[in-house]
């Protein structure tokens, strides 16, 4: 199943480093979740599976309860428990913003909750690695009330530790890094420094260290308003040394917080005594920019576009889009179809003189008539060039010595012999992708040979924004690392013609087969 086919997807409750947090709700019960959808540019899908896989396999009250996974071209989706109290974060900045400091025996509550999650964990010999408050949510707006519920959620980070294993691996936030975390020689303890962090910043609004350079020197001052049992918590949970810091066992059973799991009532704080701890920090870390948020908005709206092309109302009536083996379309030899982004792509059935013509099976021609289309086109090359100057290559060392030109890097992209993609491992990093599988994909009706044989051809192309252009090619695309050629080809039959493969005779004796390894374009040099 796909995802909407399952659920509907409303308005986006959160968006960070991790991807986006939108609303949904389950077509056949109308209960509300959450989803979290992980943009499979920015995270390696093997990345996206271990985490479901690993957030599947937990069952905690403080865990976040994973409901279903679901692929998407651009995303894995995650459907979760939904928690209409935002996150820590956002609890901690609305009540500085409209009642001040937190109380810190008003979060004891919070404080255990916390804690239970990281030792539910570690019993697990699992290690979170980037516990901080942007990733637990809460079951109401209001942290300190009594009955407020927490989860622990973003397991992208989390992997398996055994008891004396050290680990290296340098992932999560910095700010919440412990000393032995910068020294890249680490275990599950790293964890409870985090945690220490949080706790700081709910009893004072502010981070307890502004760089490595603290973390490693600067001894953490509390507040005197904050209780003795309340500082002596947070002070053991920061300490600098590993074997001095509390475990997460003992974090849960210390006296300040095992209050909250008892009828005991918590700990009266001293009285303010006026000692000032400066203005609260903005205790938001590690969000995606604009320019990330507009990408990923772009994919939930493709997402959406391809779910209502295909119909999702078996009552409704189908869109009015032919498919290339209709019978009118046959008529007509031409039709229009929208790719998988929402690019409206012109097709025609061509005889076998035309297409020889056109050279379109000779691969040196080919490359002839994409150079001339280039020339034709020199806005469209200036455009190619201040994209890749925004991706910080340098357009200056194309076509000196053996480098080719950016013309004929564009005339690859415009003919499909090549692709440009942001790489998952560095931001706005492009890899040029060369392995493609074009279909030569004959008439269903008219089966002949020679004259009487016609092809399906690309001839122009229409995008969102309104740019159009003329193409002469086969229809065709990029082969992912998982598909094979025939997978490939029916992905393109599917998604782009509207063509089920049982519809199609395959024909895969006569392959010819170009493969080349991508390579970033900012070496010229391919």
């Amino acid at each position: 199943m796909r995802l909407l086919e399952e659920y509907s997807v409303g308005q986006t409750l959160g968006e960070g480093a991790f991807g986006v947090v939108s609303n949904c709700k389950k077509r056949s019960t109308g209960e509300e979740f959450a989803v979290k959808m992980v943009d499979k540019v920015e995270t390696p899908v093997d990345a996206i599976k271990k985490e479901a896989s690993m957030l599947q396999s937990m069952d905690h009250p403080n865990i976040v309860k994973c409901h279903g996974v679901y692929y998407e071209r651009c995303f894995v989706c995650i459907v979760m428990d939904k928690y209409p109290g935002g996150d820590l974060v956002e609890g901690l900045q609305r009540h500085l913003k409209d009642k001040g400091q937190i109380p810190a025996q008003s979060v004891i509550h919070v404080a255990r909750q916390c804690g239970e999650s990281i030792k539910y964990l570690h019993g697990r010999k699992c290690v979170h690695r980037d516990i901080k408050g942007d990733n637990y949510l809460m079951d109401r707006k209001d942290m300190t009330e009594p009955g407020c519920r927490i989860v622990l959620t973003d397991f992208g980070t989390v992997c398996n530790v055994e008891a004396d294993e050290r680990l290296s691996a340098a992932v999560g936030t910095k700010i919440f890094w412990s000393p032995e975390f910068f020294d890249k020689n680490y275990a599950q303890k790293v964890d409870v420094w985090a945690m220490g962090v949080i706790m700081y910043g709910l009893a004072t609004g502010r981070f307890p260290f502004r760089d490595e350079a603290d973390i490693r020197a600067k001894e953490v001052k509390i507040p005197k308003r904050v209780h003795p049992t309340c500082e002596e918590f947070i002070k053991k949970m920061l300490k600098k040394k590993e074997d001095e810091r509390m475990d997460a066992v003992q974090v849960v059973a210390h006296p300040w917080v095992a209050v909250a799991g008892s009828a005991k009532d918590p700990p009266q704080v001293e009285k303010d005594d006026g000692e000032a701890s400066g203005a609260p920090q903005n205790m938001r870390v590690d969000t995606a920019n604009e320019g990330i948020k507009e990408r990923r908005q772009e994919l939930i709206n493709r997402l959406n576009k391809e779910h209502q092309i295909k119909g999702q109302d078996p009552k409704a009536a189908p869109p009015p889009v032919r498919g290339a083996n209709s019978a009118a379309a046959e008529k007509d030899k031409k039709f229009t179809m929208i790719d998988r982004i929402g690019v409206k792509v012109v097709y025609e059935w061509w005889d076998q003189e035309k297409v020889t013509k056109a050279g379109l099976l000779d691969l040196e021609a080919n490359l002839k008539n994409n150079k001339q289309h280039v020339k034709q086109e020199s806005g469209d090359v200036k455009i190619f060039s201040q994209m890749l100057a925004e991706h910080r290559i340098d357009t200056a060392v194309f076509g000196k010595g053996k480098a080719k030109t950016v013309e004929q890097l564009a005339a690859e992209v415009n003919s499909g012999a090549s692709r440009l993609m942001l790489d998952a491992t560095e931001h706005k990093k492009l890899v040029r992708v060369v392995d493609v599988v074009a279909l030569r994909l004959n008439s269903p009706i008219s089966m002949g040979t020679g004259a009487d044989r016609r092809m399906l051809i690309e001839t122009s192309e229409k995008f969102p924004d309104g740019r159009q252009r003329a193409t002469v090619r086969l229809p065709g695309t990029k082969k992912e690392p998982h598909e094979n050629t025939r997978q490939t080809a029916e992905r393109v039959l599917k998604d782009f013609l509207k063509i089920k493969a049982n519809c199609v005779k395959f024909d895969l004796t006569g392959l010819i087969g170009m493969r080349r390894r991508s390579s970033p374009p900012r070496t010229p040099t391919w």
